[in-house]
Formats: structure tokens, C-alpha cells, sequence
């Protein structure tokens, strides 16, 4: 196989989840290929299950009771973007149950949300009845230059074809709009450190690994402009960092442990962690 991003050769990475991992010996781009029905995946892989701790697909515990945990993280994403846009129609892609959507409402935005997941489409509904629907990206129906703001939180290392959908985001973002993208960092200390372990790599879910660099070719490429690459940490409730540690890290001592943890009051535990490993970009149309 040839690179996504540069067209160069690639050599095997790492083996995990039943998954060869390949990384670019030119660009460090990482990632696996991808040869099935994007769509019938999707269907499957974003069901309940993935919200509610379905061990098999490596999801989250329980996102709807880690409710608290995840509004701090989303309100940390708007109290940024903030900085660049004050006000205006605001798109998250991905929007689960619509957390960065309800924090983005509260700080005035005009809030609209889009996900695969038929299952997460309906919790956010619950908030937002005529303003979240269940799309794919490549598919979502809006006219150009619609939303000031876009944001893909968690989000853009699941995409099939990165360099289509941003295309696709590019027509739906106002010209002096903003794209917001939140994902893993390959380059950072933690994840080298880390190797297999990283939680970051973990297949069929995650499609593409980036660094800092090869995702600003990425986006020079595809018409925008970086305005600024950061990071920034996470609020994790104690029974998912255990969980985290158990289905992606494999660590044999959380997979001992994570069921005991998950049975005591301390599970819900919110913990910071910043490992310097979660990249927080924003870009604007070139």
C-alpha cells in the first residue's frame, strides 16, 4: 500500500485488535486499511452497546452518567473557541448525546448536531428535537457556508476519508469560519512512550493517526489554514480510566480490577489527566 496522505511507501506499525497498523516512512501518517462498507460499520459499531460499555467494541462505560465529567471537557473545547467566535451557527459533528451542543447553546451559539449513531442522535434530541439528526458526514444536507464554527471533538480519527469529508466541511463553513479538531497526537511524548498500549490506537474504531505535522499538510492541502495547534487534558470518571486501561491499554492488572472498580461509590471519580497526547487544532478557510 501506498500512504493516504503522500502517496509513499508504508511499512507495518503494530499489530492490535486483530488489526495491521501501517505507518508512512515518509510522513509518520498512521493507519490501518480500511476495505469494508463504511456505512454497515458505522451501524454497528455506533449502537447502544458503544455508550453504555459493551466491552467487545471498546467504547465508553456509561457516557450518559459520566454526563458531568464530559461538560467540563466540552466546556474547556467552547471557552476556546470563544476566543476566535463569539456568537453564530455552530455544527458539531459527532455530537453523541449533544454535550458541546448544550454547553455551545449556553454561550449564546445557534447549535446544530450530527452523528451515525441512531441511538446517541435520540438522547440529544431529548434537548435539541429539530436540531440534531442522524447523518453521515459525507451525506449531511446543509447549504454552503452555513455554520461559523465546526467542531469534530474525538471525532476525526474514525473518518474513512479524512481528505473528503473535509472537502465536504469546507463548503458547509462561512468563509471566515472555524474548524475545530480534537484528536490524538503520535508525536507526543506519551504516545511514544506508551507504544501499543496508547489508547489512542485502538482499530477497527480509529482509522487514522496523526501528528501535528502531517495533519497541518493534511489540512494546507485540502484549503485551510492552522491557526494555532494546542492541547489539552481530560475529565475521566475513575471506572473508565479502568476501563480504558483493560480494553485498549491491555493492562492484565486493570482487567483484574475493573469490574471491582466499577462496583464501588469511588467509580464515578472525576479525574483530570493531561498527558500531552490530545491535540486540539484550529483552522480557518485558506
Amino acid at each position: 500500500m501506498k500512504c493516504y496522505l503522500c502517496k509513499n511507501p508504508v511499512s507495518k506499525f503494530l499489530f492490535k485488535n486483530n488489526y495491521q497498523l501501517l505507518k508512512c516512512n515518509s510522513c509518520n501518517l498512521i493507519f490501518y486499511d480500511f476495505n469494508r462498507d463504511y456505512a454497515k460499520f458505522l451501524e454497528k459499531q455506533y449502537s447502544k452497546g458503544y455508550f453504555t460499555g459493551e466491552s467487545s467494541l471498546k467504547s465508553y462505560t456509561d457516557y450518559g452518567r459520566d454526563k458531568k465529567k464530559y461538560f467540563l471537557n466540552m466546556t474547556w473545547y467552547i471557552n476556546e473557541i470563544v476566543k476566535y467566535k463569539k456568537d453564530g451557527k455552530y455544527l458539531d459533528v459527532g455530537c453523541a448525546y449533544g454535550y458541546a451542543m448544550e454547553v455551545a447553546d449556553h454561550h449564546g451559539f445557534d447549535v446544530f448536531g450530527i452523528d451515525p449513531s441512531d441511538y446517541a442522535v435520540a438522547q440529544a434530541k431529548k434537548i435539541f428535537p429539530k436540531k440534531a439528526w442522524v447523518t453521515y458526514l459525507s451525506d449531511m444536507k446543509f447549504s454552503d457556508g452555513s455554520f461559523d464554527v465546526i467542531s469534530l471533538f474525538d471525532v476525526f480519527e474514525h473518518l474513512q476519508d479524512p481528505r473528503k469529508d473535509l472537502a465536504k466541511l469546507k463548503k458547509v463553513l462561512k468563509n471566515d469560519g472555524l474548524l475545530v479538531i480534537a484528536t490524538g497526537d503520535t508525536g507526543s511524548s506519551w504516545a511514544k512512550f506508551s507504544g501499543r498500549r496508547w489508547t489512542f490506537y485502538n482499530p477497527p474504531q480509529h482509522i487514522f493517526y496523526f501528528d501535528r505535522k502531517n495533519m497541518t499538510r493534511l489540512l494546507n492541502e485540502s484549503g485551510f489554514e492552522v491557526i494555532t495547534i494546542t492541547t489539552t487534558g481530560k475529565w475521566l470518571s475513575l471506572s473508565y480510566i479502568f476501563h480504558l486501561a483493560e480494553t485498549v491499554g491491555e493492562n492484565k492488572l486493570a482487567k483484574l480490577l475493573s469490574s471491582f472498580v466499577a462496583s464501588i461509590p469511588l467509580s464515578r471519580l472525576a479525574l483530570y489527566l493531561k498527558l500531552h497526547d490530545n491535540m486540539v487544532v484550529f483552522a480557518k478557510k485558506r
